[in-house]
């Protein structure tokens, strides 16, 4: 495995063994399935879902781009706040 890693790592086409395309293929294909899951699962309109699916299909690295950014566009960051320090409550003063 580590020798796979190196001859990946050396961007040489022929050091690339077919075990790198071929799981480069696998992480791909669960990105593209992944987003599809994603669309499938959201609250729009069957249309706004069929013209996400087919984007996501025939152009898939640009579709799951915008789907990504569309959804972090639109998500409630809210809960982030509980990790956030509180607010100072007025000045301080530390000479007195």
């Amino acid at each position: 495995m580590l020798t796979l890693l190196i001859k990946f790592l050396t961007l040489a086409p022929e050091n690339v063994s077919k075990e790198v395309y071929w799981a480069l293929g696998a992480i791909y294909f669960i990105f593209i399935i992944a987003t599809i899951l994603s669309i499938k699962k959201t609250t729009s309109s069957l249309a706004l879902k069929l013209a996400w699916i087919l984007l996501v299909t025939f152009l898939p690295v640009i579709g799951i781009a915008i789907y990504c950014i569309r959804c972090l566009a639109s998500s409630d960051f809210h809960f982030l706040k509980q990790f956030s320090p509180a607010p100072p409550q007025g000045p301080k003063h530390w000479n007195s």
